[in-house]
């Protein structure tokens, strides 16, 4: 029988029959396959987090699919939360990349760019009388009964500058619901309960019964759903999709 001729710790003739050599061989060059092809992010794991409306947003979805095909040997996980309990995971591990809507909070070590601006609309039943006009004013929502989520307390979140609107009228909100997401809100909404402030990313549900009109306000009611991710990670998988997010953004437009 023909083969390769070895010599164990006995120094005794070990004879390894030739295809099983070249399948030893095969195998150290797949395992040097697979460590470059991990050195450059193109096989591994990342797990992605998603707030809510971020997860709803075409420019978010459309990036996730480019780069799901373009390295399929990547396995791709999704987590959804809140923004604070998305925070917490990137800085404890659990997560390594996020969408979120800004601001982004300071007190941990993280790194942020910006995606995109998403502009604010009033959802109201269809047969609201304030859903004949083509836009509505901050001046309009007075005395209407609002359903808001629970938002971020700080002096740039949405409740604060939703808030900041009404005090330049010298009103406040009338706030008679508060809900944990917007979803629960917008189905409010298509009851009959009263109007509420959404992303207008968020128009397209609930159609059946709810309308959306954009918000008029000066300064423009709008928010920026930002990428975050741990400061100075050098994980080529999450390089690679900033990468995919760069070639599909104006980082410019977005900022």
């Amino acid at each position: 029988m023909s083969g390769v001729i070895g010599r164990d710790s006995t120094q005794r003739k070990i004879v390894i029959d030739r295809r099983e050599a070249k399948l030893i061989l095969d195998r150290v060059r797949s395992a040097a396959a697979l460590t470059q092809e991990t050195g450059r992010g193109h096989s591994g794991s990342i797990v992605i987090g998603l707030t809510e409306t971020s997860s709803f947003a075409a420019p978010v979805t459309g990036l996730l699919k480019r780069a799901a095909e373009r390295w399929p040997r990547v396995d791709f996980g999704y987590f959804q939360g809140r923004t604070l309990e998305l925070v917490s995971a990137l800085v404890e591990g659990t997560i390594d990349l996020a969408f979120i809507r800004a601001p982004a909070p300071e007190s941990a070590p993280l790194q942020w760019r910006p995606l995109f601006k998403d502009q604010t609309s009033v959802a109201l039943p269809i047969a609201h009388p304030l859903a004949e006009r083509p836009a509505i004013s901050i001046a309009a929502l007075i005395d209407q009964p609002l359903i808001l989520p629970i938002g971020r307390s700080g002096p740039d979140t949405m409740r604060s500058r939703i808030a900041a609107g009404f005090a330049k009228l010298g009103r406040e909100p009338r706030l008679i619901q508060e809900t944990p997401n917007y979803m629960m809100a917008i189905n409010l909404v298509a009851a009959g309960a009263g109007l509420s402030l959404v992303p207008t990313i968020l128009s397209g549900i609930r159609n059946d019964a709810v309308a959306y009109r954009p918000l008029r306000s000066t300064p423009t009611l709008s928010s920026k759903i930002i990428i975050v991710t741990r400061g100075g990670d050098p994980s080529p998988i999450v390089q690679n999709v900033l990468a995919v997010a760069a070639d599909r953004i104006n980082w410019t437009s977005a900022a």
